[in-house]
């Protein structure tokens, strides 16, 4: 069976756009509004979003594939925070199919995450996850990633707010934590 990593292209827009659609709509549903959920996964926004981004040059948007069928998704970006060195890249828009949630998939990605991390000579990682994703945070612990003390409140309706955590991995080098079958 093959699994590979390969940089996003024009043409995986679509895709793209539906991984994140499914993926919301399973993980959010008790988390956040529908109306939200609706919003940040409308199909032709998204599928413009994708498409323009790989055609960026040295965009690092990359989907993930298992036997010729994308499965997940993940995009590298620079650092945009103003506490953090620039020795830190953002690890941003993971999303796997649910279909393929408790697989092994989420470790072997980021194993490529890591790799292309470091290729692009960045040697630390964080990301944004809502605080009340049980799983993502986890699974992103799991990962070797900490919660750093900081969060921001996200506005998911016109009298909601919900608080998403920053989480930092400081070392590339060193291997995750033993993964359990059903929690990558």
């Amino acid at each position: 069976m093959s699994f590979k990593v390969v940089r996003a292209v024009p043409a995986d827009a679509v895709e793209m756009a539906y991984t994140k659609l499914n993926a919301w709509k399973e993980c959010y549903a008790e988390l956040l509004p529908l109306s939200y959920i609706e919003k940040e996964t409308e199909f032709e926004e998204n599928y413009f979003t994708y498409q323009k981004l790989a055609l960026q040059p040295g965009h690092m948007m990359f989907v993930i594939m298992f036997n010729n069928v994308m499965v997940g998704m993940f995009e590298l970006k620079g650092n945009t925070e103003s506490d953090l060195s620039d020795e830190y890249c953002q690890l941003d828009n993971l999303y796997f199919l649910p279909m393929y949630w408790n697989k092994g998939f989420g470790k072997r990605a980021f194993r490529y995450v890591k790799k292309i991390a470091k290729t692009r000579k960045y040697s630390k990682i964080y990301l944004w996850t809502f605080a009340k994703n049980t799983r993502a945070k986890y699974f992103f612990e799991i990962c070797g990633f900490k919660a750093d003390g900081h969060s921001r409140k996200v506005r998911v309706s016109p009298d909601e707010e919900v608080e998403q955590i920053r989480m930092v991995r400081e070392d590339l080098s060193t291997p995750e934590t033993a993964f359990r079958r059903g929690n990558d």
